[in-house]
């Protein structure tokens, strides 16, 4: 066993079936806790009875505020008060992932005492770094300090239907809060900028012993798909039937069963793809945010909630609010907008607008002293 470590599992099928593979990865969450707690956004349909073989508490919810807002309602309507600070660890862990290939005991014996925080993968978007969170692990420091709690009840919904929005204030969110908090993480795998969803082949080879599920909707090619199968044969002793069963189910078009028959493949049809990151954004939005009070964000779409999610709304800094360039909106994210007029030329202000639409704010308005471009002029 891992150790005294609370585990909750977020589980979500459309048709409520209980696959091959989650039976695997419960199995390995259940040998490695000492709580295993599953909680069902939807239903069940089928497959129940196979997960109260590993634990009997199955928390069923409405399908409202994906795995953030499920692990959200276990902590506060499930668990009791003050239940989970007699935990050790805490596991987040979801079943968007096939695998892992190895077993868990040994990607848990990496977390040690020089991190706080745990991942399987460190990644990084345009602006920032930050632990994927299909598999996330909190050792008692960060359990005793309320801060996931702290977190959850501040900043996440339970009930919010927008993907992105979950990702921004779970995932990148949730990261750089504790590590604004002082608290230092680690993770398994390092793939930087290599995107898991259509190079999972490429992840596997680089040593992450997981594939997305989504890997096999969203890969470039069908040489990928047969390049990932034939790897996680060849290097890990792991039953592939166990994910095959459930492709095959899911996307029977791939006639996934029968990979073996199309190698070898043409290697040069393999295609990695790769995410873009803005060069040292991350650093220059935390120094800028540590030298600037009063602050505000040029723009009001994804990169401007991302930059304000990751790093502003948990920050003592007093927060001005968002500009645009045309006429105000009222409010994003709960917090006034503004458009532009020059009295703000002066004021300290993060443009968040992707490169294209920062030369054009550049053409039409000038370069600002005071300023932050995550894109240099």
């Amino acid at each position: 066993m891992f150790g005294n470590a609370l585990t909750i599992f977020s589980f979500y099928e459309q048709e409520g079936y209980v696959d091959d593979y989650v039976i695997y990865l419960l199995e390995q969450l259940q040998v490695n806790s000492e709580r295993l707690i599953v909680v069902v956004n939807g239903a069940i349909n089928h497959g129940r009875k196979r997960i109260e073989e590993i634990t009997k508490e199955i928390y069923i919810r409405e399908n409202v505020g994906y795995d953030s807002g499920a692990y959200k309602d276990v902590i506060f309507n499930y668990l009791n008060e003050g239940e989970l600070q007699k935990y050790d660890y805490l596991i987040l862990c979801n079943d968007t992932f096939y695998g892992p290939f190895i077993p868990l005991a040994n990607i848990l014996s990496k977390f040690n005492d020089d991190c706080d925080f745990f991942g399987l993968n460190y990644m990084r978007n345009s602006i920032t770094g930050y632990l994927q969170s299909f598999f996330l692990v909190f050792n008692k420091r960060i359990i005793e300090s309320q801060c996931i709690e702290n977190y959850f009840k501040n900043y996440i919904s339970e009930d919010e239907y927008d993907i992105n929005k979950i990702y921004t204030s779970f995932e990148t969110g949730l990261f750089n809060y504790l590590k604004y908090n002082g608290y230092k993480y680690g993770s398994y795998s390092n793939i930087q900028l290599v995107n898991p969803y259509y190079s999972g082949n490429e992840v596997l080879k680089q040593g992450l012993p997981i594939l997305k599920k989504r890997f096999f909707l969203d890969s470039s090619s069908m040489e990928n798909i047969i390049e990932a199968l034939s790897w996680i044969n060849d290097k890990y002793d792991f039953d592939l039937n166990i994910l095959l069963r459930s492709v095959e189910r899911r996307n029977p078009e791939l006639k996934i069963k029968e990979w073996e028959k199309r190698l070898p493949i043409d290697k040069n049809n393999i295609v990695v793809k790769y995410d873009s990151s803005i060069a040292n954004a991350e650093k220059k939005i935390i120094e800028y945010l540590n030298n600037h009070e009063e602050v505000y964000v040029y723009g009001a779409g994804g990169l401007a909630e991302l930059l304000y999610k990751s790093f502003v709304i948990f920050r003592n800094n007093s927060f001005k609010g968002f500009i645009t360039t045309k006429k105000s909106e009222g409010s994003f994210l709960g917090k006034p907008v503004y458009a532009y007029n020059s009295e703000v030329d002066s004021s300290n202000v993060i443009v968040a607008l992707n490169e294209s639409n920062t030369k054009g704010l550049l053409e039409q308005i000038g370069y600002k002293e005071r300023w932050l471009y995550l894109y240099e002029k």
